[in-house]
């Protein structure tokens, strides 16, 4: 009874903060609405006009739903050590190359599903073992071959 109580408040207290909100931001999601809205009507019309948009379409589903197995395969089959250096080498870089970061250290440490500490420590390791060199976003690649056989 008390649980009850505590989620209608709760549930009211919502209510409450979202009919406050001003107009413009009311008014900034129904437009965002619309615009999904007729995005899906045009997706919807060229998949029935075109079937080479069509394979397109299906092709990058398709890229981007083996891209995820390859993510759970990777996160249970490989240790956190191994996925920080598959991410490293995912494009194939040689030794004297340099893989910067477009994102920060913990969202790629997110991605990798590990922590951002643990995602520090093991690039700490991979520099102690000198196959790679740390600074700040950029990561240069010392040893590439030494990467590709670490097991940590």
């Amino acid at each position: 009874m008390v649980c009850a109580r505590v989620a209608a408040t709760q549930g009211e207290a919502l209510a409450g903060a979202m009919s406050s909100l001003p107009p413009e931001i009311l008014a900034r999601r129904d437009q965002a609405k619309a615009w999904f809205e007729a995005l899906q009507q045009r997706i919807f019309a060229e998949l029935e006009r075109s079937p080479a948009f069509a394979r397109r379409m299906l092709a990058g589903m398709s890229r981007r739903l083996h891209g995820l197995v390859a993510d759970v395969e990777a996160y249970t089959l490989h240790t956190g050590g191994q996925r920080v250096v598959g991410y490293l080498l995912k494009d194939g870089p040689a030794s004297g190359a340099t893989v910067r970061l477009s994102v920060s250290k913990r969202l790629v440490a997110s991605r990798l599903n590990i922590t951002p500490e643990y995602f520090s420590r093991v690039l700490h390791d991979l520099s102690t073992r000198r196959l790679v060199r740390v600074d700040g976003r950029e990561i240069e690649i010392l040893d590439a071959d030494g990467l590709r056989a670490y097991e940590g």
